[in-house]
């Protein structure tokens, strides 16, 4: 994922335009970047996808025991990082 960003960066940096959110692979928090994709990408489309789905085992296990449980690794990794 994050190769396919930094080379848009790359390529917006070469054409002098202002470089998107986690594209500069220079100034990129991977981690915060990963959490945000989660939370703006994953668990919106997943949820969506769930309501058809309609199976309170499958909700449970991709977002309880997937995304979420992601989604808190990602949090304490950037604690960590942050010395909290």
């Amino acid at each position: 994922m994050f190769e396919e960003y930094f080379k848009q960066g790359d390529m917006e940096k070469d054409l002098g335009l202002p470089m998107s959110k986690f594209m500069d692979r220079e100034n990129t928090n991977k981690e915060k970047a990963y959490l945000n994709y989660i939370q703006l990408v994953c668990r919106p489309l997943l949820t969506t996808f769930l309501i058809f789905v309609q199976d309170e085992e499958i909700n449970t296990m991709v977002l309880k025991e997937g995304v979420d449980k992601n989604r808190k690794n990602l949090e304490q990794r950037i604690d960590e990082v942050q010395g909290k």
